[in-house]
């Protein structure tokens, strides 16, 4: 409050005047001086509006430092029409500021204040209005020095980061024989897009058979939910373990849930309760009779690919010379002729007769009988018998190999990936890992994602000067882990969280022998021969990465106990691992020779910086501060392939598929320039995917002022 302010209020107690005549007084002063700030304010704004400059607090709601031209015009103008709304709120304001004005003023009048009272307390209206007048003044005056003008962005530069992907770098081609015209736009759209589908006969079939399946899986998690609680009572307590006999929950029932199997009646979901089955009926009629009614309008869907592209797709639907597969870590498609992908499968995985043999006969047969049989024999108990049913195979198909070209990497090499879908072994594998993914929450440098990963490493205490992160990697971690060894391992560290996880009534020998069933057999068949993998975990297996993962733990966790230097921090996500080494170079050399020297199979290689490492999907920097800073990394061999704004989806899944894109930039990214930087990547990304630049900017747009609003919303609560 200005100094006349207060003189005129002290000036107005020393009179003997009633409380109302009193307040309409100091009210005056109050509006006089309201009146006067805020009409320097609106001139202080329409000059930013003359000079282009914006005031501080426009441009502090939405300092986001985004580098793309596009998006910059976007928020450019979004401040353009910000500050033409705070003149207009000022112009209301004054209104109302008038209008209160004449009101006090006719109120005095009726008064009949005494002359002396009268021409004293305007002598304090023009103080009050000179005093403002001239503080605000210099206010404005300097704020107004310090404003840098703004120009508008020039939208048609080029936009920082990568420039429109060649469609030959998002194809892999790896084959010499001509394709049809159209093949590289055409692949080049990736696996997720779809064209249009005219509503016949069949796609009303496939219509209520996806209906017949959402019914399905909606029974089973309804029951799931119901049984949860009873489930909790067939828990094993710690207190006293051989006080109870150990039972085992129904198939339906507990924690098992869904069963994802339906080759015996003994799968049919449970009948959900009578109003929910009447809500499951009434949605299959209105699902129907939408499609039905839409069908009556004979609408012909527009086609979303080219003349080329449809004749290209039919050339490759008709075509058995070409074999399409999706890269293996790019995301988009490579083609190649079959005797290639024959050839190449043969030379890159099957040649390895260390890891593989040739068998004559189909030991499918075999199989079968062996795992049911080691099923009967393990589980004996009365309580056992209906889930020793469901675990048992009736009519298994043999587990198909088929090889990933690695098109990051020189010559192309497969990955092998055993589909074991179907196969004798399947459901013990499918059983025990219900139980081995329970256990993962007991291993301590295990990461879940990219946001567990960055919290944790903002807990870090700050770096010293000379710490060195590295990540490490296994190589072809699954296939060698030796499965015997790895099978003991398992199955000591269930033994020892047994009493703390849902064994659904096994016993640790039962478990163990399960175990082994679901892993003994490794057979496979290629081009209508049969092989068998010497050892190791086959890419596929249900079992192979949380058993992967606590073999792991349980080796690195004895490594490193025993090496005479410590890591400050050990965080691993599968096969990769993220580490901060505080013993300089020459020992982190003698640390990776120490880890590969351990175990005859398990080898690692190293990455290591003072600055910066990428790991996962986030580029990890150490600042001046010695903290840790992240963005969005992207690896330079991803072909940049998500799902394209014209593939035949509904559109809320293809803006929704972009505003994911764009939370994960800003998710991934801890400061304000690396915000940026991972923005323009993602920009880049949609637009190489068709999408609108208008689209793309409004999400930013979007994301970001939600951000900013969660932000403040934080800071007022704490």
């Amino acid at each position: 409050m200005i100094a006349p302010v207060t003189w005129a209020m002290n000036y107005l107690r020393s009179l003997s005047l009633p409380h109302d005549q009193r307040y309409a007084l100091i009210g005056m002063c109050l509006t006089t001086e309201k009146l006067t700030r805020n009409l320097l304010h609106r001139q202080f704004l329409m000059t930013c509006q003359h000079q282009r400059k914006f005031p501080r607090f426009i441009e502090k709601s939405i300092s986001i430092g985004i580098a793309h031209p596009g998006f910059r015009r976007v928020v450019w103008n979004f401040k353009r029409r910000a500050l033409a709304t705070a003149v207009s709120a000022v112009h209301a304001r004054l209104h109302k500021l008038e209008e209160h004005k004449h009101f006090l003023r006719d109120t005095i009048e009726d008064f009949h204040l005494p002359a002396s009272i009268t021409t004293e307390m305007q002598s304090y209206y023009t103080r009050i209005d000179e005093v403002t007048q001239k503080a605000t003044l210099r206010r404005h005056t300097f704020k107004l020095a310090h404003l840098k003008p703004h120009t508008a962005p020039n939208t048609t530069a080029t936009p920082a980061g990568p420039t429109q992907t060649d469609l030959a770098d998002r194809v892999s081609v790896l084959t010499s024989a001509p394709l049809p015209e159209g093949t590289y736009s055409l692949l080049s759209k990736g696996p997720q897009f779809a064209t249009p589908r005219e509503l016949n006969s069949d796609a009303l079939a496939d219509i209520e058979i996806a209906i017949e399946r959402f019914a399905h899986g909606l029974r089973w998690g309804l029951d799931h939910k119901e049984r949860r609680i009873s489930a909790d009572a067939h828990r094993r307590t710690p207190a006293t373990p051989a006080d109870t006999t150990p039972t085992i929950e129904p198939p339906t029932q507990g924690g098992l849930g869904k069963i994802p199997f339906t080759d015996t009646v003994q799968f049919k979901a449970p009948a959900a309760s009578p109003h929910a089955e009447r809500d499951i009926d009434e949605l299959k009629s209105r699902v129907l009779a939408v499609f039905l009614q839409h069908k009556q309008t004979t609408h012909i869907p527009k086609p979303n690919l080219t003349r080329s592209e449809q004749r290209a797709l039919k050339e490759l639907q008709k075509s058995k010379e070409f074999i399409i597969k999706k890269g293996d870590k790019s995301g988009g498609f490579a083609i190649m002729d079959r005797t290639t992908y024959i050839s190449k499968v043969n030379s890159d995985i099957l040649a390895d007769t260390d890891a593989y043999e040739s068998i004559k006969r189909n030991p499918n047969p075999q199989a079968r009988l062996h795992i049911n049989a080691g099923i009967k024999s393990t589980m004996v108990r009365p309580e056992q018998t209906g889930l020793a049913v469901i675990l048992k195979s009736s009519h298994p198909r043999v587990p198909e190999l088929y090889g990933n070209p690695k098109t990051h990497k020189p010559g192309q090499p497969m990955r092998p990936i055993s589909s074991g879908t179907g196969s004798a072994a399947e459901k013990p594998a499918w059983f025990i890992s219900r139980i081995l993914t329970q256990v993962l929450q007991f291993i301590p440098e295990r990461l879940k994602n990219t946001q567990d990963f960055m919290h944790r490493v903002n807990n870090l205490p700050k770096l010293d000067p000379g710490d060195i992160i590295f990540s490490t990697d296994i190589v072809s971690m699954y296939t060698n882990i030796p499965v015997q060894d790895g099978i003991d391992v398992v199955t000591s560290f269930v033994k020892k969280h047994q009493y703390d996880i849902n064994m659904f009534g096994l016993e640790i020998p039962e478990f163990y022998g399960l175990l082994q069933l679901s892993l003994k057999f490794t057979f496979f068949q290629f081009n209508s021969k049969f092989y068998k993998q010497k050892d190791g975990l086959g890419m596929g297996n249900r079992l192979a990465a949380p058993f992967a993962v606590i073999f792991i733990h349980v080796k690195e966790t004895e490594y490193l106990g025993n090496y005479h230097l410590s890591v400050k921090c050990w965080f691993r996500f599968y096969d990769d691992g993220w580490a901060i080494w505080p013993h300089g170079e020459d020992e982190l050399v003698l640390f990776l020779e120490y880890l590969n020297s351990c175990h005859p199979t398990i080898k690692y290689t190293l990455e290591k910086s003072y600055s910066s490492l990428p790991f996962l999907d986030v580029l990890t920097s150490v600042n001046s501060h010695g903290s840790i800073d992240f963005e969005l990394y992207i690896k330079p061999t991803n072909a940049g392939i998500i799902l394209n704004y014209n593939s035949s989806h509904p559109r809320t899944i293809i803006t929704a598929t972009a505003r994911s894109a764009v939370k994960r930039a800003i998710r991934n990214s801890s400061t304000v320039e690396g915000r940026g930087r991972s923005l323009d990547k993602i920009y880049n990304m949609l637009s190489n995917n068709d999408y609108p630049p208008y689209i793309i900017n409004a999400l930013i747009c979007n994301e970001e002022m939600g951000r900013v609003h969660n932000n403040r919303n934080t800071t007022s609560r704490t």
